[in-house]
């Protein structure tokens, strides 16, 4: 392979280099532009998400303040009611006031607990003051003082009814003495109901959730479970991200008015967010939602413009290729136009002086041989046979000498009708008979046309003039003067030959 070739392979693969690593550094600009987009998209999302369900839990909080507002109020009202008559001495019969004018439709049972701890209310309802030991609950006058003068228990199972219940408890003054204690027993259904939100589906998971324990009410959510308790520490550890939801999990105990965590349960994305009942103390409005249910419709518009993007992506990619490749051909063109002559297809002038300068300036001198050629009397084929007939010949003629010469040097059209050749490693022997190869085969040329004679006919024949590098010249500018002085005896002697400088 010739060294132009392998400069050519190497220029090539750099220029090849350079595009592909253009071609990278633009993909990975978009991959992270994708990325970043993606990212904060995410994070638009999971605060949306956030948004979404506080303002939902907000709602349904507000909905529980308000019903047990109105249940507690019912019952201070009672407990106010009672105050006012004068039987302090006589529990059973203020049992008996109590429990005519309290309106029942909508609770369980009511009754009275005196200073001294006796109960009056059904044989029922004693048994589940005993069994829950709501007593205790009755008892704590710091924590009804906290809770605007009335104390709501725990809910429980009700064994009159067998649904989940809580007891609301309010003290009876007069003249600011404890004379008593009222109670009314309510169904939590009512509270549940205001909490269940169907439209939502069943993915919404609504629970009353106390700060001091794992244990919550599912008042929304897969109906085998709505109404009972449950108790999350059951799946909390399979939380991921539990650093976010401890965080979540501290707010709630330490009393905060709400708080939002985002965290992934069995390969389910869920949104949770608490809020405060203001009206049943120690108790909150927790919102759990599936991330899928709340972003279905934002999850597409993601999809649409990533989509949107790898097809920006792709058509640029697409230009950039076209761009190249047309870059690439009209530099191949202008390289080739520099480098080549036209006409005949072999180097010009300009790059074989170029790229012989290069092979005679190298340290390790070795021998080239150099031949300047003129073909013979060009000028009459333009003359009598027209410039066409000319540019054939000169066509011709390169192809004869690049065949004869071109596997073990360079040729080149130095202009007009002369050529030059530079051989390497070749001895005058086997300069020689290519010499003579060269001449056999263009005295084979004949320019004629149809109305020429035999003596009209142009039989193509040239001169040449050859020197040695280093024998004869130290460089390339005196290895020129030296082949121009032996091709300039070979003209005078009457052309159609060669001759050695030094000869």
């Amino acid at each position: 392979m010739k060294r132009q070739e392998i400069s050519d392979i190497v220029k090539n693969s750099e220029d090849k280099f350079s595009y592909q690593n253009l071609i990278i550094a633009f993909i990975v600009v978009c991959l992270l532009g994708l990325a970043a987009i993606t990212t904060v998209f995410n994070n638009r999302i999971e605060k949306h998400d956030k948004e979404l369900t506080f303002e939902i839990c907000t709602l349904i909080s507000e909905k529980l303040d308000s019903s047990i507002k109105y249940m507690s109020d019912s019952v201070k009202g009672c407990a106010a009611m009672l105050a006012g008559t004068p039987i302090k001495d006589q529990p059973d019969i203020m049992y008996d006031n109590f429990k005519r004018g309290s309106n029942q439709s909508n609770m369980i049972s009511v009754g009275l607990i005196t200073t001294d701890g006796v109960i009056y209310a059904d044989e029922s309802e004693k048994e589940e003051f005993e069994k829950w030991d709501l007593i205790k609950e009755a008892e704590s006058e710091e924590r009804m003082n906290r809770s605007n003068g009335v104390l709501i228990s725990t809910p429980y199972r009700s064994g009159l009814s067998g649904e989940m219940v809580f007891t609301i408890f309010s003290g009876v003054y007069l003249k600011k003495e404890k004379v008593a204690t009222i109670f009314m027993t309510f169904s939590l259904a009512e509270i549940q109901e205001m909490a269940n939100t169907k439209s939502m589906g069943d993915e919404t998971e609504i629970w009353l959730m106390n700060r001091s324990s794992d244990n919550f009410i599912r008042c929304s959510g897969p109906d085998s479970v709505i109404g009972g308790w449950s108790n999350f520490r059951l799946f909390k550890d399979g939380i991921k991200d539990k650093q976010d939801y401890s965080k979540w999990e501290k707010s709630l105990r330490s009393g905060e008015e709400f708080a939002a965590v985002n965290y992934t349960l069995d390969s389910v994305d869920y949104t949770q967010v608490f809020k405060r009942i203001d009206y049943m103390p120690g108790w909150n409005v927790v919102v759990r939602m599936p991330s899928h249910s709340l972003t279905s419709t934002m999850k597409p518009i993601l999809i649409s413009i990533i989509v949107f993007a790898l097809v920006i992506i792709l058509i640029a990619l697409a230009m950039i290729w076209f761009l190249h490749k047309r870059e690439s051909e009209e530099k191949e063109v202008f390289e080739r136009l520099s480098t080549y002559d036209p006409l005949t297809h072999i180097m010009n002038r300009r790059a074989f002086d170029a790229r012989a300068q290069k092979l005679l300036e190298k340290p390790k001198q070795e021998k080239y041989t150099f031949m300047f050629v003129d073909i013979d009397f060009f000028k009459q084929v333009n003359d009598r046979y027209g410039h066409e007939a000319g540019d054939r010949l000169l066509k011709e003629f390169s192809i004869a000498l690049r065949n004869t010469f071109g596997r073990c040097g360079l040729t080149a059209r130095y202009g007009g009708d002369e050529f030059v050749v530079l051989i390497k490693g070749k001895t005058r022997s086997e300069v020689n008979k290519m010499v003579d190869e060269l001449r056999y085969t263009l005295g084979r040329i004949i320019i004629d046309d149809p109305q020429s004679t035999e003596e009209e006919r142009f039989h193509v024949h040239f001169s040449a003039g050859i020197a040695v590098y280093p024998d004869d010249a130290r460089s390339f500018a005196q290895l020129l003067r030296c082949a121009d002085d032996a091709l300039y005896k070979v003209k005078e002697a009457g052309r159609n030959g060669y001759r050695w400088f030094g000869e």
